[in-house]
């Protein structure tokens, strides 16, 4: 299967694709193709199974709150302290986003190819300051300096992905009580 077909199946682009194979989700192996055109070119051949074993992961509903997150959650809730009322806060955001996300994936390919951050919060309903945050580790790759920066479409969606997973919640809550 070609990179096109593994794009289409798995309703993303091929930039996409490339990525899953770069950090390691996909397999490919170099085949050569004869074009149209009589030339004989490399291209990449990724398996079917691997394709369909992916496109079940992405498509698969995470859980709603991850095991550290309640290991971290009070037995007795009178004994709740501040940082927990920090977890509450952090489950019922995750719970309003998850909804939200699994419109997105729908909707992004009709979005631009490269988007302002003005762009970029209208279309994630992202917090300004998740946004700034996700550049300022080297999450959310952009284009640009900081007065122009641009983010790809593909990596907004990806980062925008990440932020509403229950593990990625709970990373940020673990962070936050150790300080």
């Amino acid at each position: 299967m070609n990179i096109k077909e593994a794009a289409e199946q798995l309703e993303r682009s091929e930039r996409a694709v490339l990525r899953y194979k770069d950090a390691g989700r996909l397999s490919a192996r170099k085949v050569k193709v004869k074009g149209e055109d009589g030339k004989t070119r490399e291209v990449l051949d990724f398996d079917a199974d691997e394709v369909k074993a992916l496109k079940a992961e992405l498509d698969s509903p995470s859980q709603t709150i991850s095991p550290q997150v309640q290991r971290i959650a009070p037995q007795d809730e009178s004994a709740a302290l501040a940082p927990v009322a920090g977890l509450h806060f952090l489950q019922k955001l995750f719970e309003g986003q998850t909804r939200g996300f699994e419109e997105l994936r729908a909707v992004s390919d009709s979005w631009p190819v490269w988007l302002m951050r003005k762009q970029a919060l209208e279309v994630t309903g992202l917090a300004p300051s998740w946004l700034a945050a996700g550049v300022r580790r080297g999450e959310l790759p952009y284009t640009g300096t900081p007065h122009t920066r641009r983010f790809h479409r593909d990596d907004l969606r990806a980062f925008a992905e990440r932020v509403k997973d229950a593990e990625y919640l709970a990373r940020l809550l673990d962070k936050a009580l150790k300080e």
